[in-house]
This record gives structure tokens, C-alpha cells and sequence, in this order.
């Protein structure tokens, strides 16, 4: 049986020219206080498209020798070209930390996954499955609760004021008109 969702498709981009990547986003860096300008191709001489907000955490998945990079927000839906001179980049300790968290949604995901197995070999019923797939697909961490939803194939983090959106998934129009956030 396929993985339930595709959060951790190995399609990943390397960094070079293509879409968004499957994977969990992992930001490298960090928009300066004044924010960043973005375009939607690499070429500053266009009107900017908009502008990335003060503290965004971005990925950067290329590098043009004239400074200018493409990223990726943490919405994942698209991506956007800025002068790459003025981004901070994250310490690797934070980036550490991040891969700790990618392992520890991987491990989750694996868990459900071993689950729907069981499910669809017959050697859990249906109550046992829903009992033991909110375990697998909670995850409690730096104060939020992330939550897998198994029909939007999508994260959740709940941090005790609004549920957002984690990663790639359907976006809200694909889900039946439900409200996201």
C-alpha cells in the first residue's frame, strides 16, 4: 500500500530549476526586518510581484551568480525570486532541530501507514484503527499539537488558538469547501 499522503515523496527538488518540492518544508533562511521585494521571474528590472513580510522563514532552492535566489514560503504552493544578498541564513542548530522534527513526523507518518496496513489485511478492526491512528497521527511539540488529517493527506498545528496548515497537501478549494485555519 502507498504512503497515505505524499509528505514525504522522494521527488524532492535538488535545488535546481522545477516546482515545489514534496517534501516537509525546511527553511534556510530568513527575511531581514525591512522585508523583501520578490518576482515572479528572476528579472528585478519588472514591477516586484510583492513583498516577503519581515521574519518569514524561506527555503532557498537556487542561486543565480547575479545574487538573486528562488524560494520557497512555508505554504509551499508556489515559489519567488529576491535578492538573495539581504536573507539571513539559519543556524544550524536550528536546522538540526528541524530534521529532528522532519524524523519525528516521518516516524508518525510510517506508524499510520503500518496501520492502514493492518486495517486492510484484516488484523485490527475499524474501532481499533481509529483508537490507535489519533496516537500515531498526534505529535505534542514546542507547545502545539500537530495533527495528521488522513483524507487531505496534510498537517495540522493547533497552538491553542487557531489550526493552520502544515506543509503540501490539497489546497483548501480541494477539500470540499472547508474551511482552513
Amino acid at each position: 500500500m502507498n504512503q497515505p499522503n505524499q509528505l514525504f515523496n522522494e521527488k524532492a527538488s535538488a535545488g535546481g530549476a522545477g516546482g515545489a518540492t514534496d517534501e516537509i518544508f525546511v527553511p534556510t533562511h530568513t527575511v531581514p526586518a525591512w522585508g523583501l521585494e520578490i518576482w515572479d521571474v528572476p528579472d528585478t528590472a519588472r514591477e516586484p510581484a510583492g513583498l516577503l513580510p519581515a521574519d518569514t522563514r524561506v527555503r532557498v532552492l537556487e542561486r543565480r551568480p547575479d545574487g538573486l535566489v528562488r524560494v520557497a514560503t512555508p505554504g509551499g504552493d508556489s515559489t519567488a525570486w529576491a535578492d538573495g544578498r539581504h536573507l539571513q541564513e539559519i543556524p544550524a542548530d536550528d536546522s538540526a532541530a528541524a530534521l529532528d522534527f522532519v524524523a519525528a513526523l516521518r516516524t508518525s507518518v510510517e506508524s499510520y501507514q503500518r496501520l492502514l496496513d493492518d486495517l486492510a489485511a484484516k488484523r485490527i478492526d475499524a474501532d481499533s484503527f481509529r483508537r490507535r491512528a489519533f496516537d500515531a497521527g498526534l505529535l505534542l511539540r514546542d507547545g502545539a499539537a500537530l495533527m495528521f488529517d488522513l483524507p487531505s493527506g496534510r498537517w495540522y498545528r493547533y497552538d491553542g488558538i487557531e489550526v493552520r496548515p502544515m506543509g503540501p497537501g490539497r489546497p483548501a478549494a480541494d477539500q470540499g469547501g472547508e474551511r482552513e485555519g
